[in-house]
């Protein structure tokens, strides 16, 4: 955990990084942050794990002009999905996100309950095995309810996309005040 937020700490207060490589294809700091900052980021089929959400969290804290934020197809998890939700809504993003694609992340039922269970996901045992570590952000009291407490919190998010994930209820739905579109295909819903 310490090494992970010397990571993150040293990325978000370089001002000199242009690009960074931890799990999966690089990601371009420069899209995320300053004054070249963009209002679309697709970071679809990056192979990004918990680390790099998290880095891309630290990051899209200062961007005023995000958007669309597309992180489909990747393995965040409920960990980096959290970090991420919670970034967004403690930055200028809160405001001016609109669309936010988090299909195929592995997020849902199984991830959660080793995590609440204090065991191990099928992510980070695959991880342990492979000598790194395992995230210890979660908040395992809120679950997935803590990542949409979050996601309440985006005053103008209209577009979110959860497809494909492994997601059983979304109670917390009524947070979302401005959403015109939700996408849950795939999902093992039992309740909304």
């Amino acid at each position: 955990e310490r090494e992970a937020n010397a990571i993150i700490t040293g990325v978000s207060s370089s001002t000199s990084l242009k690009l960074i490589a931890l799990d999966g294809k690089p990601l371009p700091i420069n899209q995320l942050r300053g004054e070249n900052a963009q209002q679309q980021v697709d970071f679809s089929e990056y192979s990004l794990d918990i680390l790099s959400a998290r880095v891309v969290a630290s990051l899209l804290g200062s961007n005023t002009s995000l958007v669309q934020l597309f992180m489909q197809s990747n393995h965040l998890c409920a960990v980096g999905v959290e970090a991420l939700a919670s970034s967004l809504a403690h930055s200028p993003a809160r405001d001016t996100l609109k669309v936010l694609d988090l299909s195929r992340n592995s997020i849902g039922s199984t991830e959660e309950a080793a995590l609440k269970e204090g065991k191990d996901s099928k992510e980070a045992k695959e991880k342990q095995a492979q000598g790194g570590e395992v995230e210890e952000g979660f908040n395992k009291k809120l679950g997935i309810a803590g990542i949409f407490a979050a996601l309440g919190e985006l005053t103008n998010l209209e577009n979110l996309l959860l497809d494909e994930n492994e997601l059983e209820s979304i109670s917390c739905l009524h947070q979302l005040k401005n959403l015109r579109r939700l996408s849950l295909r795939a999902n093992k819903l039992r309740s909304l």
